[in-house]
């Protein structure tokens, strides 16, 4: 989130960190960090001079699977995954209010998109990854297996006809009606109906796609090609999530959205990429060598460019259209996310150009 919750105070968050972590902070400060509404993060300084990462997350998306999954992968000797430290009861959250509080040590580093990482780090990456999708994930709590359901597809529609009121005034009124229409609402309307056709397509090879993924996931499993098989994912492993501390040491963070799901879901993020910039052909060459030999499922990696193309456009459209109770600059930052998303060699061009 890029801007601090207003249902809760530092001084709160300082006393659960001292009575449940044995945490005495000397200073509490938010951090503008990462696009998730549901998500805050701080600094913490201590009256011993270390530094600790401290997160809440809203109830409403918290899953123990978030923290259980990288606590997991430390016992497992994965490399690069950073772990979230347990209370005093050895616990790895504490509730605090509508949020799940955890903490983690503060390292001082930099996105890996914003660094770069060298040959030599893409291939540590793939092997990374690897070892990650080979982890047994039997008894991890509150894990999510997927179902090839994109996530806020439903959505769509509901923005579309919510809009349409602004650039349609005689159109049919949906339930939710926009009297005074933001300076925000009413380019993204404009934006939006220039680029109907374009959302629709994206739509309906979403849904194709997603259709296709779940007859293959309904053969018995003795006819499920292994390459087919879910696998412990991130899901969320984009260079924003990998970050390189002073030392060159790469660390992976944010699991919030750990499933079990084929490996494409994550190999998406390394072939291509969701966006410009962020993977070249020689880094995606690297990152493989590390990885070793696999088939690659085409039609699941077109699904996921996809499915991210449709989550990301409804998820920023939501911040514009159905939450007033947004800044200016957060409802502006959204819908320039989605303008960009239609640019070329970015998300919906790579989701459209792929395989359907």
């Amino acid at each position: 989130m890029r801007e601090a919750p207003i249902d809760i105070t530092t001084y709160e968050i300082a006393k659960a960190l001292e009575s449940c972590f044995g945490i005495v902070t000397t200073e509490l400060t938010f951090l503008p960090l990462g696009d998730d509404s549901a998500s805050s993060a701080f600094r913490a300084e201590t009256v011993m001079g270390t530094s600790y990462f401290v997160k809440l997350r809203s109830h409403q998306g918290f899953r123990i699977a978030s923290l259980a999954v990288p606590h997991l992968l430390q016992t497992e000797c994965v490399s690069h995954v950073l772990t979230p430290m347990a209370t005093v009861k050895h616990e790895l959250w504490v509730n605090l209010d509508r949020y799940a509080l955890t903490v983690y040590p503060f390292i001082e580093s930099r996105p890996a998109y914003e660094v770069g990482l060298s040959e030599l780090q893409w291939f540590s990456l793939g092997k990374t990854v690897r070892h990650i999708h080979h982890v047994n994930h039997k008894n991890i709590p509150d894990m999510l297996t997927e179902v090839f359901v994109p996530s806020r597809n439903d959505l769509v529609p509901v923005i579309e006809a919510i809009l349409r009121q602004i650039t349609e005034p005689a159109a049919t009124k949906p339930a939710y009606e926009i009297d005074h229409p933001t300076k925000e609402q009413r380019n993204l309307a404009i934006f939006w109906q220039a680029h109907r056709d374009v959302i629709a397509q994206l739509v309906r090879r979403t849904n194709n796609l997603a259709r296709a993924l779940r007859t293959a996931r309904d053969m018995p499993a003795d006819f499920l090609p292994d390459a087919n098989r879910p696998v412990l994912c991130h899901a969320d492993l984009h260079t924003w999530n990998i970050v390189v501390d002073h030392a060159g040491e790469m660390w992976i963070v944010d699991w919030d959205e750990t499933i079990m799901a084929p490996k494409e879901r994550d190999l998406m993020f390394f072939i291509r990429g969701i966006g410009r910039n962020l993977v070249t052909p020689r880094e995606t060459e690297c990152f493989l060598q590390g990885y070793g030999d696999c088939e690659i499922d085409q039609t699941a990696l077109s699904y996921y460019r996809h499915a991210w193309a449709i989550q990301d456009l409804a998820a920023y459209a939501e911040r514009v259209a159905l939450l007033p109770e947004l800044s200016t600059s957060a409802q502006v930052d959204a819908l320039n996310s989605i303008i960009s998303m239609f640019e070329p060699d970015n998300i919906v061009d790579i989701a459209l150009s792929s395989q359907e």
